[in-house]
């Protein structure tokens, strides 16, 4: 094999040489980009605190009800002959429902009729001997009792009368059938469901603390949680007066009166109960609010200068936060990378950032 030839000593310390300026060189270099981009202002997105109305509200879901719920019953045993109504009648209070078989009472009637005249009868001859001092009080005392007892025969009877034609107790719809016609029931046997869909009730549970800002009368807004376009409103009735020491909560009954046709007893609806508002409150987007030990900060850019200042916070309404000192409206706070921020650092704020968004 052939040797290597090796170069010349002079050759080899010249490139050297080279290389370690270059590199020097490019080092220098990198070092003042980077200072340069470090004394570079940071870009940041900036919003101008507004003024306008903010509320905050106690929200919950719940089931709408109908309060007014009954199941008419048969209050006699007896052969249903008439059955009135069927399943989605409307009906009024004392309307006609059913027919029982009435025989047995109008029997019981006449039968009532003749033992009240016979006992009333000998009363009254009792009572002329009783004055002649003929009968002894005891005994026109014993035919007094049968006289009343005859009466008492008599008004029972005719109340059973009365009671096989049933009359609705409430006004309402019929939603359940659960008899047929000329079937036989029995005392206490269900005949048909009425429901008062005139007004609806939702009960809801809300913390304590919610239920002192809160009375009755105060409008609730509802929405079908089937279809958010539904929308209806409701008024709070009751706010309970205890608490419940399990949950720490206190219940809340809303009252809705004439619902839409499209919300039913049952209806899962979203609630929605304003508790305050200020019609004039300086606010700003929570994401703007940096949360730390001692309270909430934002920085405020003034003239290309980031500056912490901490805040009074009020009311709460989704993403706007009411501020009640430490901020005048119109000030810009920096909305994104707050928290790498230090105070005194210089900004620029993004020509096309959210300044005007809340």
């Amino acid at each position: 094999m052939m040797a290597m030839r090796r170069a010349p000593w002079g050759v080899v310390g010249a490139s050297a040489l080279w290389l370690a300026l270059h590199a020097g060189c490019v080092g220098q270099e990198t070092a003042s980009a980077a200072s340069s981009r470090h004394d570079e202002p940071a870009l940041v997105d900036a919003f101008a605190a507004q003024v306008g109305p903010i509320a905050s509200s106690i929200e919950a879901t719940a089931n709408l009800v109908a309060e007014r719920q009954v199941t008419v019953v048969a209050e006699l045993d007896g052969r249903l002959l008439e059955l009135e109504v069927d399943e989605g009648d409307e009906v009024e209070a004392g309307q006609l429902v059913g027919v029982l078989d009435g025989r047995n009472a109008k029997q019981a009637i006449a039968a009532a009729k003749i033992k009240v005249g016979g006992a009333k009868a000998t009363h009254e001859r009792a009572d002329k001997l009783a004055r002649q001092q003929l009968l002894a009080a005891e005994e026109l005392e014993k035919l007094d009792n049968a006289r009343q007892s005859a009466s008492q025969e008599l008004s029972s009877a005719q109340w059973q009368l009365s009671r096989t034609r049933v009359r609705a107790p409430i006004a309402g719809r019929v939603t359940k059938r659960h008899v047929v016609a000329g079937r036989w029931v029995r005392t206490g046997e269900a005949i048909v469901d009425l429901t008062d869909f005139a007004v609806l009730v939702a009960r809801i549970q809300i913390p304590e603390r919610d239920a002192l800002q809160l009375a009755s009368g105060r409008i609730a807004e509802l929405t079908l949680q089937a279809d958010a376009a539904v929308q209806l409103q409701g008024v709070v009735r009751r706010v309970a007066e205890v608490v419940d020491v399990r949950s720490g909560t206190v219940e809340v009954v809303i009252e809705v009166t004439q619902p839409p046709p499209q919300v039913r007893s049952g209806s899962f609806v979203g609630i929605r109960i304003e508790r305050e508002r200020d019609d004039a409150a300086t606010w700003i987007p929570r994401e703007a609010i940096v949360r730390e030990a001692s309270g909430a900060v934002v920085y405020v850019v003034e003239e290309g200068v980031a500056h912490r200042r901490e805040l009074k916070l009020g009311t709460e309404q989704r993403s706007r936060v009411a501020v009640l000192e430490g901020l005048a409206p119109g000030e810009l706070v920096v909305l994104a990378g707050q928290g790498a921020l230090r105070d005194g650092e210089d900004v620029q704020v993004r020509p096309f950032g959210r300044g005007d968004a809340e």
